[in-house]
């Protein structure tokens, strides 16, 4: 069978999925940060044949020599600038500078790495011809690998002692074994809640598309806009679990990244001077009542 038993039942939810539309951190052992969209995220790509990544990478952040054993790979750089290279069987390095709107093919199966050399961060979008095409890391492939890689392959591979291979293996294992680290080399993807609107559906998420906040992730009713039952539920998703902030209770809005608190903020900034408008206006229509009041 290519690829898993279809479902007896699906949803326009199995061909849709958000999590490429906002950079994620990259404040890791490595710099970079692969949000993957595979059959296992989207079912709607089962035996399909094509899946896609994002990767983001801080300024120096590279993602290490890798291959993926299912799959050639389109890259196409979104914002910044890579230096990228692949390495082929008669182990000739194919080297190339990339910038914003550059594309580069990885062919299947051979060693690739990315890095970012320049000052600001960088992002970039890879397409695979496979649903899974997986991912194959080299340092901890064969450092560590359970059962272990033997002492005796790896030294003459090397050329290297045992007492290097070692070291050279208990460092892999300690960095693999830091969350910093996993979050690099691992591929990861954002969780959003299931929200409910106020008539009671499941909350559809969209894509802010103004000019205010482009890209962010928001909730809102699914009902069509012109619908005249919609409820106008409305909330901003945030990547840390999509959590909605609290502005009365100040540990909910310490737990908030940078982003969600300026988020608080706004809206409690916003919800201030609305009830200083109303206020205003009351006062200046008991003004008017009084002065009426007085002619009289």
């Amino acid at each position: 069978m290519n690829g898993f038993a279809c479902k007896a039942s699906f949803s326009a939810s199995d061909f849709f999925f958000a999590g490429l539309a906002t950079p994620q951190p990259t404040n890791n052992t490595m710099g970079s940060y692969v949000t993957l969209a595979n059959v296992m995220l989207i079912p709607g790509l089962n035996t399909l044949g094509v899946s896609i990544a994002r990767i983001d990478y801080a300024p120096g952040g590279i993602r290490t020599p890798h291959t993926h054993p299912r799959a050639t790979e389109i890259f196409f750089v979104l914002q910044g600038e890579l230096d990228v290279g692949f390495i082929t069987t008669a182990e000739v390095l194919v080297p190339m500078t990339l910038k914003q709107g550059d594309v580069f093919i990885f062919p299947k199966g051979l060693v690739h790495f990315q890095i970012n050399n320049g000052k600001g961060p960088a992002a970039a979008i890879a397409v695979f011809n496979s649903q899974n095409p997986s991912v194959q890391d080299i340092p901890p492939t064969l450092f560590t690998a359970t059962p272990q890689v033997p002492n005796s392959v790896l030294s003459k591979a090397f050329q290297i002692s045992y007492q290097e291979v070692d070291a050279i293996s208990n460092y892999v294992k300690t960095v693999m074994s830091s969350s910093s680290h996993r979050s690099t080399i691992q591929y990861r993807q954002p969780t959003f809640e299931n929200k409910t609107c106020w008539c009671g559906l499941r909350a559809a998420l969209h894509i802010s598309e103004s000019s205010e906040n482009p890209g962010r992730l928001f909730y809102r009713c699914p009902k069509d806009s012109k619908d005249k039952e919609i409820c106008g539920y409305w909330k901003w998703c945030y990547q840390i679990g999509c959590h909605e902030p609290n502005p009365r209770v100040a540990p909910e809005v310490k737990a908030l990244n940078n982003d969600a608190r300026v988020e608080v903020i706004e809206v409690t900034v916003a919800n201030l001077k609305h009830m200083l408008i109303v206020c205003q206006f009351l006062s200046g229509l008991a003004l008017v009542v009084a002065i009426i009041a007085l002619l009289k």
